[in-house]
């Protein structure tokens, strides 16, 4: 029993790999509507009003996360990398927009006083997100298309940038949801950075015990003010704990 155990903890980690990020995309959409949900004030779903925002952590941390881990894969990655990118951001939010503007159309109301009201980036719902990816997006190829150095330094830059709009969203009138989980994508830029090292000099109670140090940070004083760095490094945890099928990328 306690071999098994021992060669359990002891097991090397595992890629946080496409097929681990694909479950997570998956689940994400039903969380985030479990999390909307609450509103209506539904029996049992009261509890799970937090996991929208914990599912906004993971995923500007694995935004930045896939960035960086794609650019250190492949050399060429930022060829072409905003007309790859902005598409895949933006033609699923213009059907919906047609589709919320066409509901609101039959339904009479009026849509420049709602536009004029509420901004563009309210005008359709808990959409403000594209439009930050989409400026980290344009902030990620600037960097590592015009920086010439070393990748720790590209992400040092884009980590500064990031905070810059982190900093100057509340003096222009953002409301805080729309800035005060992006700093998880740095710490899914710097997991991408470490990924190698990470499987090379840890092992799974070394995540484990982690896991443990960053669950008790977070129920200090001042444990949520680190949310989206303590969220998102959670989740990276986890993700190289988890086991999956060589080949078939199947989780076992």
């Amino acid at each position: 029993m306690l071999d098994s155990v021992n060669a359990f903890l002891n097991h090397p980690l595992y890629d946080y790999d496409k097929q681990k990020t694909n479950i997570l995309k998956a689940a994400f959409p039903f969380l985030i509507i479990i999390h909307h949900l609450e509103k209506y004030h539904l029996p049992g779903i009261g509890i799970f009003s937090w996991i929208g925002i914990w599912v906004m952590y993971l995923f500007f941390a694995m935004s930045g996360y896939g960035l960086v881990i794609s650019y250190i894969k492949k050399s060429d990655y930022i060829n072409g990398f905003l007309k790859r990118s902005i598409p895949k951001l933006f033609i699923p939010y213009l059907i919906t927009f047609i589709l919320f503007v066409i509901y609101r159309f039959i339904e009479g109301i009026d849509q420049i006083e709602l536009l004029k009201s509420v901004g563009l980036l309210a005008f359709i719902p808990t959409s403000w997100f594209i439009y930050i990816l989409a400026l980290f997006y344009v902030f990620f190829f600037i960097v590592f298309k015009y920086v010439k150095s070393s990748t720790i330094i590209k992400v040092f830059f884009l980590s500064a940038l990031v905070i810059a709009y982190c900093v100057i969203a509340p003096y222009v009138g953002f409301a805080h949801w729309r800035y005060d989980k992006c700093p998880a994508f740095i710490v899914g830029m710097v997991f991408a950075l470490a990924n190698s090292s990470i499987k090379e000099k840890y092992v799974r109670w070394h995540a484990f015990a982690g896991v443990g140090i960053l669950l008790c940070i977070m129920n200090l004083p001042l444990g949520h003010g680190l949310d989206p760095y303590l969220y998102s490094s959670i989740m990276f945890m986890l993700m190289f704990i988890l086991p999956y099928r060589e080949g078939g990328g199947v989780l076992v």
